[in-house]
């Protein structure tokens, strides 16, 4: 009588009166001294009706049921004790999700078996676990990182909760995107599973971060991203990225980080592979560890004369960041030629042929200064030199016309320039601008007759 009417009494009833002697006076087995505070705080929170000995014994078998797994030692040797079902924790006053009720009491038992029985010995205990729950299920459910529809994540308090003390604030991101990886609950309400899958994203964290600190990726392959919540690296790219994460002056502290230069890496690949495909800015650039020039019209100018050469599939190799570089600094002292300044990249006065080769300009060293000093005499805006298919070719061909028409003047001796009237024929004489064309700056222009 003293059990029923103080349970039912009210919406918070008064239990501290009773103790185990009390249940077991009534009928009750399997309350003591350990576990009856556990009991009474039950029974205030039941939703059951308790109104005889036997409500009150389905109570505390279904919490005893639970508090035997907190207690269960994996290494005894022992058969594991009875899995809780939604049924016992509902006894228990549990509010459980609709539609997972099965799959939230399986993954509990599990992870009540991991903890120890003063994790789970009061309700609301238990509903801070089973809520911990509902948020790793609910994070299964998101197709993304910015899923706009299903936006819950689990927690670092609540993988705590859950007994993963292992998680932290800098790899709480790569396991919620491991779980965003899996298709739902079905994936992780096994205990096993969701353990397997968090201790790799952990490991996979801090291998992938000492290793890009050490400047050593040798060892990380494909796998340990995808473990970290990576997406994007393949046998393909592999060596790329691994490149990037070495070349990258970006710091790294979780696998958004590290997601941000594999995204960017990928812009650049993927434009190389397909010309229509999402175009890398400058911070894809910077991100993946390519020097460019200052922010402003020059590195805007340099971007696109790089999205130029990248779309070019025939063009240069893209795999690493030092082929990149290459291209950055090419581009980089083309702008300098143009606009008159000392070169950036190297000490070098004018582009190389080897630089010239990058850009898509096969040349000579008979024709280099020539080429050179043509740039130089472009517009400091570099309004003459909008693009590299066909402003820059068009600027270096006007130096080669330039220079084989002064060679076929001089090597003519003049004698190829009268017609048969005797008169000059003018398209023939080297003018003011194709001696310019070639780099002549001094020079004596005199026209004659006869």
């Amino acid at each position: 009588t003293t059990v029923v009417s103080t349970a039912q009494g009210s919406g918070t009833p008064d239990l501290s009166g009773l103790d185990d002697t009390t249940f077991t006076d009534m009928g009750i087995d399997g309350v003591e001294a350990a576990n009856v505070a556990a009991m009474l705080d039950a029974l205030s929170n039941t939703g059951n009706t308790v109104d005889t000995a036997q409500a009150v014994q389905t109570v505390v078998d279904s919490y005893n049921v639970l508090l035997d797994l907190g207690a269960y030692d994996s290494t005894s040797g022992n058969a594991a004790p009875a899995a809780v079902t939604a049924t016992d924790l509902t006894n228990l006053g549990v509010t459980l999700a609709s539609g997972t009720e099965d799959a939230v009491a399986e993954l509990a038992s599990g992870i009540a078996a991991s903890l120890t029985s003063d994790a789970v010995d009061t309700v609301n205990e238990t509903q801070a676990l089973v809520d911990a729950i509902n948020s790793v299920f609910a994070n299964t459910l998101r197709t993304g990182e910015d899923d706009t529809t299903n936006t819950t994540v689990v927690t670092k308090a609540e993988l705590l909760t859950l007994g993963f003390s292992d998680a932290t604030d800098d790899n709480l991101d790569a396991i919620q995107r491991v779980l965003s990886d899996q298709t739902g609950a079905a994936d992780v309400k096994s205990y096993a599973d969701l353990k397997l899958l968090i201790d790799n994203a952990v490991t996979a964290h801090a291998d992938i971060l000492n290793a890009a600190s050490s400047d050593d990726l040798t060892g990380i392959d494909e796998t340990d991203y995808a473990a970290m919540g990576i997406d994007g690296v393949d046998g393909f790219n592999l060596a790329s990225i691994n490149d990037a994460l070495i070349s990258s002056g970006n710091a790294f502290t979780t696998a958004a980080s590290v997601q941000e230069v594999v995204d960017s890496y990928n812009r650049i690949l993927n434009l190389r592979a397909n010309p229509t495909s999402e175009t890398p800015d400058a911070a894809d650039f910077t991100n993946i560890g390519v020097t460019l020039k200052a922010a402003g019209a020059e590195q805007d100018k340099q971007v696109a004369y790089l999205q130029e050469l990248v779309e070019t599939f025939t063009g240069p190799p893209v795999v690493s960041v030092n082929d990149i570089q290459l291209l950055a600094d090419a581009t980089s002292d083309l702008i300098d030629l143009i606009q008159g300044n000392s070169p950036d990249s190297d000490s070098v006065d004018g582009l190389t042929i080897e630089q010239w080769g990058l850009l898509g300009i096969t040349t000579t060293s008979d024709e280099l200064d020539a080429i050179n000093a043509r740039l130089a005499l472009t517009a400091d805006d570099l309004s003459e030199v909008t693009n590299l298919a066909t402003d820059l070719v068009a600027r270096v061909e006007e130096s080669r016309n330039a220079l084989a028409k002064i060679k076929s003047y001089a090597d003519s001796d003049a004698t190829a320039d009268f017609d048969t009237s005797g008169s000059f024929d003018a398209a023939d004489i080297p003018t003011v601008q194709d001696y310019q064309f070639i780099g002549v700056t001094e020079y004596t222009y005199t026209e004659t007759t006869g």
